[in-house]
């Protein structure tokens, strides 16, 4: 390990890249344009003249906002506090300089330049570069399942979003044509109370704000459930409390309501409550003339249905929330260790040492298994079994009758237990367990493994193109899962 000077791995190549204003540029194009801002790329050009592409491998630091992104294709740069830096390929690889410079803490000096601080640093670089590989790889992998995990989220989000709309439609243009009914015969929105952070006591009842929770009390002033949403300030959030709460004198809250309470928040939610609001200044919502206005009567029974959903959806969230700053904490403390060497490359290599003493413990017909050539072009599986695929010998599989079990690691193999059983139907976990309950038992000698059907239900949701899709099954009120045409290619 060395420690090099900035300047010896990095130069700043700013001047090299054209700069576009930020109201030049387009929502949509054929180029992109990076900028300092959170969103990977800030918006597009469609003048390839002012594209460059000089450097394969980049990164790019934000003067103003620290914010850095790890660039490898052609681009045009915002033109307000973008570095561009290009490293010094002979002593570094890019990629371990981006995951280095992202674990530095610099002085946080506002909205002033920070670049003059990230010049100062010194950069650890192991002399070999594959460790450099090995050591970027690791935090890359990390970084990918934080952005699929995220991106989980998200599609969790608007399977919520998809499932209101196929059930009530558009609640302003009542595409569904449902009976109308004044909104506070759904609900009646009160203001909330003045509590002074002076006279807080920290407690467990949440105390909230126009659009989230801002602090904890020893008492409440609602009892749960209901809804909190912006009166002023901030106006269109909604939020919900299972139990009792206190709302501060920026918000309204469901004084009482008359429906589920978990879809009275979605309604809200897509209601647009800021089309509603007045004042020159700061935005006040007018509860009088919500109260005044007309909404659709949703039967209470789809209501149920649908808080039901969400209730599922929620656990779900909870569970991958959970997962998610395990992640971010694992990445963390790996960004933090990393740049020992030693203690990344003893890890990988007692890593492999344990790999290796594994495959000399092994059958041959588990060594079989790890041999396959994975890299094989797919073909339509429709009509082939999962032996025939691999092409397995027949006496490889008549001689042990457990045979399927060295292959329970392998994904695919749960691809065409699922294009068996469900080709053309929609199908729920339950479904599966009830198909392949008995064949895991009698053939495996193991219970079925609700964990890892999860693991791979998800998978097969978040692969691109996708193996599965999720669609709301109208005579079961429920969502159900689907196979894809790429669940029948492998």
């Amino acid at each position: 390990m060395k420690l090099e000077s900035f300047s010896a791995i990095l130069s700043d190549c700013t001047s090299k890249y054209n700069k576009i204003k930020k109201e030049d540029y387009l929502p949509e194009g054929q180029f992109p344009i990076i900028d300092q801002g959170q969103k990977f790329i800030g918006g597009y050009t469609d003048n390839g003249g002012l594209i460059t592409d000089i450097e394969k491998e980049l990164i790019i630091f934000g003067d103003h906002t620290k914010i850095l992104k790890f660039i490898d294709f052609p681009i045009a740069i915002g033109a307000d506090g973008v570095k561009v830096l290009h490293v010094n390929k002979e002593k570094a690889d890019p990629r371990y300089i981006y995951y280095f410079l992202k674990s530095v803490k610099l002085t946080d000096a506002g909205y002033s330049r920070h670049f003059k601080f990230l010049k100062e640093i010194k950069i650890p670089v192991p002399e070999n570069m594959d460790d450099q590989i090995k050591i970027a790889r690791l935090l890359n992998h990390v970084e990918t399942l934080i952005a699929q995990r995220k991106k989980s989220i998200a599609l969790l989000d608007e399977l919520i979003k998809s499932a209101f709309f196929e059930m009530f439609g558009d609640v302003l243009t009542n595409s569904k044509n449902l009976p109308l009914i004044n909104f506070e015969e759904l609900v009646r929105l009160k203001r909330g109370y003045d509590l002074p952070k002076q006279l807080r006591t920290f407690g467990n009842y949440p105390v909230y704000a126009s659009n989230s929770i801002i602090d904890y009390h020893n008492d409440f002033k609602v009892k749960g459930p209901g809804v909190v949403t912006g009166r002023s300030g901030t106006i269109g959030t909604v939020n919900y409390s299972k139990s009792e709460f206190w709302p501060l004198n920026t918000t309204l809250y469901s004084e009482n309501f008359n429906g589920n309470i978990i879809y009275i928040k979605h309604f809200l939610e897509y209601f647009r409550l800021e089309r509603f609001s007045n004042g020159a200044g700061v935005p006040t919502l007018n509860r009088n003339l919500l109260h005044n206005e007309k909404i659709i009567d949703a039967p209470k029974d789809l209501q149920n249905q649908f808080a039901t959903l969400v209730e599922k959806v929620e656990n779900i969230k909870i569970d991958y929330n959970l997962s998610l700053i395990e992640l971010e904490n694992i990445f963390g403390v790996l960004s933090q260790k990393a740049f020992n060497t030693e203690f990344i490359l003893n890890q990988e290599n007692d890593e492999v040492k344990k790999k290796n003493e594994e495959v000399m413990e092994q059958d041959d017909l588990e060594q079989y298994s790890k041999s396959i050539d994975l890299e094989k072009e797919k073909v339509d599986i429709t009509n082939m079994s999962f032996d025939e695929y691999y092409e397995i010998p027949g006496e490889v599989t008549f001689k042990n009758e457990k045979w399927i079990t060295y292959f329970l690691h392998d994904d695919l193999l749960y691809q065409f237990l699922l294009k068996d059983k469900f080709k053309d139907i929609s199908f729920t976990l339950g479904d599966i367990e009830m198909q392949f309950h008995n064949f895991f038992y009698h053939t495996c000698d193991m219970d079925f493994d609700n964990e890892r059907w999860k693991q791979i239900i998800f998978k097969f949701l978040e692969a691109n193109p996708p193996l599965i899709e999720q669609i709301f099954d109208q005579d079961d009120k429920i969502i159900k899962l689907k196979l894809t045409d790429e669940a029948f290619k492998a």
